[in-house]
């Protein structure tokens, strides 16, 4: 079964407007866009992404399969990184570099295709054309994933697989990273194809990818992991964001972002990645350390929820998300804190007054209640966060959540995390 695939490093397109980086919209002049498009802030996490993360992804994925993955590319692109990419094609077998000449277009999939096709054993087999950009990663498993729909009764359809993971790329780390549920994101978007007698492959209809099933029909397939959407500040989608400065670029970028749930099941993600081990969290930033306290949404009982994170000090950012019922009120659960000091023993909660005066939590007058925060209970999705920061030699020994004023209504945990913050 023969996929073929395309990735664009850096081609030269002035004149495109598919991107904010070539529709006018940022660059005054084709001198702006080129100096930005080859300069080596852009470049440079690209081709770290690509050669260290995206290419060994996709020989793990490419075992028992036949693949091709077009890497076009300018004859513009400086020399350094035009090596780099010589050298991944001379690595990988699969890679058919295409080096794009002023004036003229790249190759394409589709041009391709009759070539490998006419050599193969079955020429007019069903195949897969996928698309993935530069600094996207797709999962271990993708092609076993896809190659359920590349038959017959399938082509002229595209598959899309939905749900997937997004994190922020920065100095050879990801963070931030989140679950989330995009049905037909280009990345790894693949259309199924034939040849037919004459040599000619099978088209589709001009269209936006997010707009597709308007055009012709899309298999959408979101039971694993199909994709790591990589986000950092020298993308084209960055370059609509009103910020400038990096630090602001990525406070944006995670405020987009945290409208999907922090990553908690590491087991399956780095079976779906296994070249991201060590190299990802959910913290939100490359230094930081994130625990999910739980891995599955659990309903509040009289009883209460009691955990025990990880002992950390410092800058602590705790975030609790729950859905309560229609006839929830608000202030109906607390977030209750036990202090300990680095050997575990509980430190008596009066004499912590001084350093939480002006933080977000609060010291209850009622000692089985001792340091809390009332967590939002509005009927609905709910979601607090408290970012505290601890005296010398304090940790976090116990976190609690209990139902406080009416006990009848149903509340569900969705989700709590405690966050060591590294700045």
């Amino acid at each position: 079964m023969l996929f073929i695939g395309h990735t664009k490093f850096s081609v030269y397109t002035p004149t495109s407007g598919a991107w904010r980086a070539t529709n006018g919209s940022k660059f005054r002049s084709e001198e702006e866009y080129r100096a930005y498009l080859f300069s080596g802030l852009r470049l440079d996490p690209r081709i770290d992404i690509l050669i260290n993360f995206s290419l060994p992804q996709l020989a793990l994925a490419a075992k028992n399969h036949q693949i091709v993955h077009l890497l076009s590319y300018s004859e513009l692109l400086p020399r350094k990184y035009e090596q780099l990419l010589i050298d991944a094609s001379d690595k990988y077998e699969f890679i058919q570099l295409n080096k794009q000449r002023l004036g003229t277009g790249w190759k394409t999939a589709e041009q391709i295709a009759p070539d490998l096709l006419l050599t193969s054993e079955h020429p007019q087999q069903p195949f897969g054309i996928y698309r993935l950009d530069d600094d996207d990663i797709l999962p271990a498993d993708y092609f076993d994933q896809i190659s359920p729909y590349v038959k017959e009764e399938f082509v002229g359809m595209q598959v899309s697989l939905g749900t997937g993971v997004s994190a922020i790329y920065k100095d050879g780390q990801f963070y931030n990273a989140r679950k989330t549920y995009h049905p037909m994101l280009s990345i790894g978007y693949t259309s199924i194809h034939k040849m037919n007698g004459n040599g000619e492959i099978s088209k589709f209809p001009v269209s936006a990818h997010n707009l597709a099933d308007r055009k012709y029909p899309v298999i959408l397939d979101s039971r694993r992991l199909g994709y790591l959407w990589t986000r950092h500040t020298q993308q084209d989608t960055a370059l609509g964001l009103l910020e400038t400065d990096e630090s602001s670029l990525n406070e944006a970028l995670k405020r987009h972002m945290d409208r999907h749930p922090a990553v908690h099941d590491l087991d399956e993600l780095f079976s779906s990645f296994p070249i991201l081990e060590n190299k990802i969290t959910a913290a939100g930033s490359p230094k930081s350390t994130r625990e999910e306290m739980i891995t599955k949404s659990t309903e509040l009982d009289h009883l209460g929820l009691r955990l025990k994170p990880k002992r950390v000090g410092g800058r602590v950012k705790v975030t609790v998300t729950m859905t309560c019922s229609i006839d929830s009120v608000p202030r109906n659960a607390l977030l209750k804190f036990i202090f300990v000091n680095k050997d575990g023993r509980r430190i008596d909660p009066k004499t912590l007054d001084q350093y939480f005066e002006n933080q977000p939590i609060s010291r209850s007058g009622n000692a089985r209640v001792g340091w809390f925060r009332y967590l939002s209970t509005r009927p609905g999705k709910n979601k607090t966060v408290i970012d505290v920061t601890l005296p010398p030699n304090v940790c976090i020994g116990v976190v609690s959540v209990t139902k406080w004023v009416r006990n009848e209504t149903r509340i569900s945990i969705n989700s709590i995390s405690v966050e060591s913050i590294s700045e």
